[in-house]
């Protein structure tokens, strides 16, 4: 993980307040080699708390991990949805973010019409949305302990955001790791989800993990998260490289 290339603070969108940026892993000495991408959608909190997010030791670490197993990693910072507030904005620069790769895929060496979203916890849904509407450039969805539904139950010009609801036989390849000690609410919407994606025929890999807690890669090291870790893992290069 150490053998790895981190392009930092890259813009992708400018605000009146703020520019947001993202950061770009690569597996080292691989410059120039058109590689599929894996882009990871954090979760929601307030925007002070958001701001940084990119650069935590989990972002940092999954990007590192990603690039050193041969993928382009891409971690950004999304606006805060404020309480639920403001969905439609989180959504849009979750949006803007994935145009924008595809758009300059060439420039950063990366194949646009092999990537992946990776989401956790809040940014659940944000990021299942992308996917949806990305396809067929979106081949997979990973989904560690996503919210996939914002709560509370949405209005009617939110429902675009209730994914379970938008899911059919064109939708990606999905992986899904649950988080047993979860909150009740948040595991009821992901098995809402993946049973939705299981009644529309779609390539579903499912992973509870009996004791883990929300955020168990960070929170509970040990065997069954590094299991769970593993077959992630395997299952981009199995979408994304063959």
């Amino acid at each position: 993980m150490d053998r790895t290339d981190r392009l930092r603070d890259v813009p992708y969108k400018s605000l009146r307040s703020e520019s947001l940026r993202m950061d770009i892993y690569r597996p080292a000495g691989r410059a120039g080699s058109a590689l599929p991408a894996v882009i990871l959608v954090h979760g929601d909190g307030p925007p002070d708390w958001l701001k940084d997010i990119k650069d935590w030791g989990q972002y940092v670490s999954w990007g590192e991990l990603l690039a050193a197993s041969g993928f382009v990693a891409i971690t950004f910072n999304h606006r805060s949805t404020e309480g639920w507030t403001r969905i439609p904005e989180a959504a849009s620069d979750v949006e803007d973010l994935v145009a924008l790769v595809r758009t300059r895929a060439s420039t950063w060496s990366i194949d646009p019409d092999r990537l992946a979203i990776w989401v956790a916890s809040a940014g659940g849904f944000l990021g299942a949305h992308v996917a949806l509407t990305n396809r067929p450039a979106a081949r997979c969805l990973v989904v560690y302990y996503g919210l996939m539904a914002p709560a509370p139950l949405p209005s009617s010009d939110l429902a675009r955001f209730v994914v379970a609801e938008r899911l059919d036989k064109e939708g990606p390849s999905i992986f899904v790791a649950r988080a047993g000690l979860d909150r009740p609410r948040l595991n009821e919407t992901l098995d809402r989800f993946a049973d939705a994606a299981m009644k529309a025929g779609l390539d579903l890999e499912l992973h509870n993990h009996a004791g883990g807690r929300h955020a168990f890669d960070v929170l509970d090291p040990g065997p069954r998260s590094t299991e769970i870790i593993s077959r992630s893992l395997e299952f981009l290069k199995g979408q994304l490289f063959s």
